[in-house]
């Protein structure tokens, strides 16, 4: 289970509706017991918005902070790149 410890969200630019966006999503490093996710929002090629979240893997029993396990790291760095 992941707790949401901060999130990070900037407007670049403004965004239109109606319209599409194209939103880029990438694992930017794993520490020990989270992870950290960056996001790019688009429309029509032009960054608009970027995003940062901390996810932090939690004991379900205790919601303390745990040691990322092995199977979600591989996981995390397979889908990283």
């Amino acid at each position: 289970e992941y707790m949401l410890a901060r999130v990070v969200l900037a407007y670049v630019r403004e965004t239109h509706w109606p319209g599409y966006v194209d939103v880029g999503t990438r694992i930017r490093s794993i520490g020990n017991s989270s992870e950290v996710v960056e996001q790019g929002i688009f429309q029509e090629g032009v960054c608009t918005a970027v995003y940062e979240a901390v996810m932090v893997q939690a004991d379900t029993a205790t919601r303390k902070p745990r040691r990322v396990s092995d199977e979600a790291r591989a996981f995390l760095m397979e889908i990283a790149g």
